[in-house]
C-alpha cells in the first residue's frame, strides 16, 4: 500500500483538502481525505508543500504514433498518411507504439490519458483514439475501446502538402469543398442503408461507397443534433 499524505489533494468532483492523504493499493484508489489512518506497513510519501491531482488528460496528441526519438528523416511519420487529402479508413491505433520513447517522460509529467489523432496533413484524417500511458508491449493494452473520433482539418496544413505540389486542394475554398462533397457521399451511403434495413428490397452493392462506412457516426450524430436544434428552437 501507498500513503501520499499532507499534499493539497484536489479531486476535481469533489473536495479539495488542503492537508489530505491518498491510499493507494495495487493501483486502485482505496480513500481520499483528511484524518486517514495509514496502515502500518504503507509506504508513506510526504507531500508536504505539493498538490496532489487526479492524471492529467491530453486531449490533442501525436505521441507513440510520430514516435521519439525520429531515427531516419527519409521515412515518413506513421502519424501522417499523405497519400491523400482523404483517408477516413486510416486508424491512429494501428500505429500506436508502446515503446515509444516520450511515453514515460510524458507521464512522469503527470499526464496518464491521452487522445491520440492522425496528424493535420489531410482534410479528413482518420480516426484517433484514447489510450492510458501504461507500461504496456502492445497497443491493445494501453487502448480504451469506444474512444474513436474522425479527425478533420481546414488551414495551412493540408494546403501545404498538397498545394505546394499544385495538387487539389490547394486552397480554403478547396478544402471545404472536398468536405463537403465526402460528408455528402457519406450522408446519402447512411440514407441507402437504412432503407436497406427497413426494405430488403432496396439493398444496392454498396462496394464503392464502402469507404464512406468510417463516416456513418459522424453524419448520423450531426443529422440526430439538427433535429434536436430544430426541436428547442
Amino acid at each position: 500500500m501507498i500513503a501520499i499524505k499532507n499534499g493539497k489533494v484536489v479531486t476535481v468532483t469533489d473536495k479539495t483538502f488542503e492537508h489530505g492523504t491518498v491510499l493507494i493499493e495495487d493501483g486502485k484508489i482505496l480513500a481520499v481525505g483528511e484524518n486517514i489512518e495509514i496502515p502500518s506497513d504503507a509506504q508513506v510519501i510526504d507531500a508536504s508543500g505539493c498538490w496532489v491531482t487526479p492524471g492529467l488528460i491530453d486531449c490533442h496528441t501525436h505521441i507513440s504514433n510520430f514516435n521519439e526519438p525520429s531515427t531516419n528523416p527519409s521515412i515518413p511519420l506513421d502519424g501522417n498518411e499523405m497519400s491523400s487529402p482523404i483517408t477516413l479508413q486510416v486508424r491512429a491505433m494501428d500505429a500506436v507504439n508502446p515503446h515509444d520513447y516520450a511515453i514515460s517522460k510524458v507521464r512522469d509529467a503527470g499526464f496518464t490519458t491521452v487522445c491520440i489523432l492522425p496528424g493535420s496533413a489531410n482534410v479528413i484524417g482518420g480516426t484517433g483514439i484514447v489510450i492510458k500511458l501504461r507500461d504496456a508491449q502492445t497497443a491493445e493494452e494501453m487502448i480504451l475501446p469506444g474512444t474513436e473520433q474522425m479527425k478533420f482539418a481546414m488551414g495551412e496544413n493540408p494546403k501545404r502538402c498538397y498545394g505546394t505540389d499544385r495538387k487539389y486542394p490547394m486552397t480554403r475554398m478547396g478544402l471545404a469543398s472536398l468536405m463537403r462533397e465526402t460528408l455528402f457521399k457519406a450522408k446519402v451511403y447512411s440514407d441507402r442503408l437504412k432503407a436497406a434495413e427497413l426494405d430488403p428490397s432496396k439493398a444496392q452493392n454498396q462496394t464503392s461507397s464502402s469507404r464512406h462506412w468510417f463516416l456513418l457516426f459522424v453524419v448520423r450524430c450531426a443529422a440526430a443534433s439538427m433535429r434536436t436544434a430544430r426541436t428547442i428552437s
